[in-house]
């Protein structure tokens, strides 16, 4: 009858299980240490883990248990081996400082030549790492089975050997399960391959002490987020990806990170005082956002505001000016006016089918001044300018938070960029459509994580503060300048000439909720489907 170690036994300190120590490959994934652990000395699955959790957190059974190792007591598991603690830890994603949202979530991949060579990298569970950094070949698909072939070894027959019955991973090698099979000179490529892709990360960490949170998110499956390329653009303006990794995962957005601080009870303002500070900022913000972007895009803001209604469902997806939009789209979000939130309100509650065709705001969309300068009707306070009555700013929040006046115009800003970035280089070669629900909450729709800081120099106590990503404006207003010349060079239109003329053919009655304020189609061949730009998309409450 076999002994099975508990931890609570008095020889445990000094217990060792059945191992030749040094025969851990670099880098080799801990599950497949793992599995040769329980075959050499005929443990099942769950006992193994009891063996190496001390903790009843540890214990308790998780889908990632296999990939990660923050429920191993690395101390207990480097005695029982006889192995350095540092070549157990390779083994694991979290354990060489890689974020839990990084690894792969669609099963064990694996690299076809590695696989024949007997070995298996613990980095390739890094989902963005596309293909074998030394090898130079693409991995395979995720294969949920091999983890469940693991969990499920018969102690008394793994030492004839394991094979994953999918994939036909050889997991336990009957004639070489004790000493490593693995060639001496793949070690050495895949040691010095996984070490520059570690050290990597490092910096990022180092770099960026939020980054696990904040980007990690970048090193997962390439189409788990929509900010993905945002933060692989910020990952690679901090570091360069290693030369080993072959190439980045998807084409990047270039970004930069900024540090906000955290709003607090002391910034608690009446309603009446608050509101006024945040028009204030709104409005510096509006007069920054025209200077910097708008003003050399003038004309295209002229041809946008004598157009008529029905041209805004017929826009050229390659010609429209983007950063026009978003500044129209924008101003039409954070200027809420009154009567349209009613007029919603009715249609959500199916009172009213359609918008009143008498109402002003249908008739045209925006109504500029003649110089076409960066005051626009509502600009002005109740005392200043008694056009301030007919709108009022659109809610904000930061993660459900009433933010202080002087994060106000940061939050705005932020969601202008954030405009700016899915109509200019999102959605590529797809049609678009922005709405604007004025039901919704002001939220921070950015990549933001919460940070530690320095409240004050002079002081020892560490503050608390965001880090949030935001879309380079050099780069997209590069993107804006490129797209006007190029469509004044070849003489083109911001509209749709083939769909202008089935609106003119057949009176333009577009009855979705809420009414849509942009239609951008791409090509001619592009179908029926839109892709849907929201400004600030999160329901209040």
């Amino acid at each position: 009858m076999r002994r099975i170690l508990n931890a609570t036994d008095r020889d445990f300190p000094n217990a060792r299980l059945t191992w030749l120590a040094g025969s851990i490959a670099p880098f080799e994934s801990g599950w497949l240490v793992f599995a040769r652990v329980m075959a050499i000395n005929c443990l099942a699955w769950e006992e193994l883990r009891r063996l190496l959790s001390l903790s009843e957190v540890g214990r308790a059974r998780s889908a990632d248990d296999l990939l990660c190792g923050y429920w191993v007591s690395f101390h207990v598991y480097s005695s029982l081996l006889g192995e350095p603690r540092f070549v157990l830890q390779r083994g694991f994603l979290d354990a060489l400082g890689f974020p839990s949202s990084g690894k792969n979530t669609m099963g064990i991949r694996h690299c076809p030549e590695c696989m024949r060579a007997g070995y298996h990298c613990s980095l390739f569970a890094i989902g963005a790492l596309t293909h074998c950094p030394w090898h130079r070949v693409a991995l395979t698909r995720g294969c949920t089975r091999c983890a469940m072939a693991v969990r499920n070894m018969d102690p008394r027959n793994a030492s004839e050997g394991v094979v994953c019955p999918v994939c036909g991973t050889r997991i336990i090698d009957a004639t070489r399960r004790v000493t490593s099979r693995v060639d001496p000179e793949l070690c050495r490529e895949a040691e010095e391959s996984c070490k520059q892709i570690v050290a990597w990360w490092r910096a990022v960490r180092e770099r960026e002490p939020c980054a696990n949170d904040l980007l990690g998110d970048a090193l997962s499956a390439v189409a788990r987020d929509r900010h993905v390329r945002l933060k692989w653009g910020s990952v690679q303006a901090l570091v360069s990806l290693p030369r080993c990794w072959q190439s980045s995962p998807v084409e990047t957005t270039p970004a930069m990170i900024v540090r906000w601080p955290t709003p607090t009870d002391a910034c608690v303002l009446d309603d009446e005082t608050w509101e006024k500070l945040a028009i204030r900022h709104y409005r510096s913000v509006r007069r920054k956002i025209f200077r910097r972007f708008i003003r050399r895009h003038r004309r295209c803001l002229s041809i946008l505001a004598s157009a008529e209604r029905s041209d805004f469902s017929c826009l050229d997806r390659e010609y429209a000016c983007a950063v026009c939009i978003a500044y129209i789209t924008w101003r039409r979000a954070v200027e809420q006016d009154g009567a349209e939130i009613e007029r919603e309100l009715k249609l959500l509650r199916l009172i009213d089918s359609d918008y009143p065709r008498t109402a002003v705001s249908e008739a045209r969309l925006i109504d500029p001044p003649r110089s076409f300068s960066d005051h626009w009707p509502a600009s002005g306070d109740a005392h200043r300018d008694g056009s301030v009555e007919r709108w009022t700013l659109r809610p904000l929040s930061l993660r459900g938070m009433i933010p202080p006046p002087d994060l106000v115009p940061r939050l705005l800003y932020a969601e202008f960029l954030r405009l700016w970035m899915e109509l200019e280089v999102g959605h590529i070669e797809e049609n678009v459509k922005v709405v604007i629900n004025p039901l919704t909450s002001g939220e921070l729709q950015l990549p933001s994580a919460i940070t530690s800081t320095r409240a004050d120099q002079r002081s020892s106590a560490p503050g608390r503060g965001f880090s949030v990503l935001l879309p380079d404006a050099r780069s997209l207003l590069d993107h804006a300048n490129a797209r006007c010349s190029h469509r004044r060079s070849v003489g083109g239109s911001m509209f749709d000439a083939h769909a202008q003329f089935n609106a003119d053919t057949f009176p333009w009655q577009d009855r979705e909720i809420p009414h849509p304020l942009f239609k951008l189609r791409y090509g001619h061949g592009s179908g029926s489907r839109f892709e849907n730009v929201i400004p600030f998309p999160s329901m209040i409450g």
